[in-house]
């Protein structure tokens, strides 16, 4: 057992340690507290904490919207009885379930946000500066004061969060809304093709060039954990992949082949449109065609 000299001062110090500064008495109950994280919005509570007292002190940190998870023990396991690894590894699974357990509660409730939002909402206006830069149609996509809002839902269609997009192209989650598996979905979908894209513009233009449904994952990092959400035996999977061939790993189709190869679906993404190109989704290599009067 580790000679520390009080478990809370330590735990505390380990979460700092990782970006996580409390302002709070910790306390060591092993009941789920949140708290206010510096940086965050006024009034939020992404910070978390779970903290076990006792002969091993263990306990579980992290920011929900940070993204950033951690677990801390007043001892190492070398140090630790084989009955204090058990206990140890029992709460560790405890505490795992309590983080869960928040997250979730954290979801419905943004859930809930979002039914509001767009109740108050409009239907998006065809002149948004968004829409005209990007040469696409408002679709479902609705409005509420400058920014767009794009709908997001799960394969069995519950609304878990929203894309709010601003004409200049900026683009934020709601903050603590569920994202992994979610997308926005332009068409309706059945037990036919279905075209996997990652962000707003791409999907409507695919959708709008084929009419076949197109599902936007809203980031690279979405495309495996949509297309596992889709996969169907009667369902027919694209990744439509961005190009990203000016980053280091190209991560568009990097992980648009992760995703197809995984569930079997096919894997498609837009060659540069010339020297210098800068496109990298197909929204941008069509824009960029009809710039140029030629066919994409």
């Amino acid at each position: 057992m580790s000679n520390y000299t009080d478990h809370r001062a330590a735990f505390a110090q380990c979460m700092a340690d990782h970006g996580i500064h409390i302002h709070t008495a910790i306390t060591d109950d092993g009941a789920l507290h949140r708290f206010h994280v510096n940086g965050d919005k006024s009034g939020t509570r992404n910070g978390w904490y779970v903290l076990h007292g006792g002969r091993t002190p263990a306990g579980s940190f992290g920011s929900w919207r940070l993204g950033i998870q951690s677990t801390w023990c007043a001892a190492f396991n070398d140090g630790m009885t084989c009955l204090e690894r058990k206990v140890h590894r029992k709460r560790l699974a405890q505490m795992r379930l309590q983080r869960d357990a928040g997250r979730q509660q954290r979801q419905l409730q943004v859930a809930n946000q979002v039914v509001s939002l767009l109740n108050l909402s409009t239907s998006a206006d065809a002149a948004h500066l968004y829409l005209i830069d990007k040469a696409i149609q408002p679709h479902h996509l609705r409005q509420q004061g400058k920014p767009l809002l794009a709908p997001m839902v799960d394969a069995g269609g519950a609304l878990w969060n929203l894309q709010r997009i601003w004409p200049d192209g900026t683009k934020r989650f709601m903050r603590g809304g569920r994202v992994k598996g979610c997308f926005a979905l332009f068409g309706d979908l059945n037990s036919g093709p279905v075209y996997v894209c990652e962000g707003v513009a791409t999907g409507a233009t695919i959708y709008e060039q084929g009419g076949i449904p197109t599902v936007c994952a809203m980031n690279a990092s979405n495309l495996l954990a949509v297309c596992n959400a889709l996969a169907s035996p009667d369902r027919q999977i694209t990744v439509c992949a961005d190009n990203d061939h000016r980053t280091d790993g190209n991560p568009g189709i990097t992980k648009g082949r992760e995703a197809a190869v995984t569930v079997g679906a096919g894997l498609t993404w837009p060659d540069p449109c010339g020297l210098g190109c800068t496109c990298s989704d197909f929204n941008d290599v069509l824009n960029c065609a009809k710039a140029k009067g030629v066919a994409a």
